[in-house]
């Protein structure tokens, strides 16, 4: 969500986004080829957000829900990181994802190996 601070609140003039976090991936689904993410969350279940100005972002991505065997049909996009237990992140959205998600990883392994 993308909003702005109403004046009565001070001077700031930059667009505030509201950030959802989403813990650290490990490994690839081998299945698709993708990482698997699940939310961040606090002590109590809460989810891990934030309120961070829009200059803070470097680039948006495109996440996939993990139906499993059959699909929930009362998903929407507004319901599907809660209902959700996970989600697989789309290295196919740009060159760029392609290149950091794949590239850069696979050589990281090379390095371990």
């Amino acid at each position: 969500m993308i909003f702005m601070l109403p004046e009565e609140l001070g001077e700031f003039s930059t667009p505030l986004v509201y950030v959802q976090w989403f813990r650290n991936f490990i490994s690839k689904d081998q299945t698709v080829d993708m990482y698997k993410i699940s939310l961040s969350t606090r002590s109590g279940g809460y989810g891990n957000t934030s309120i961070i100005p829009i200059t803070h972002i470097a680039r948006s991505c495109q996440l996939i829900p993990v139906f499993g065997e059959t699909m929930d049909r009362s998903f929407t996009r507004e319901t599907m990181l809660k209902n959700s237990p996970a989600v697989f992140l789309n290295p196919y959205l740009r060159h760029l994802d392609f290149f950091l998600l794949r590239y850069l990883n696979s050589r990281e392994d090379e390095t371990l190996a």
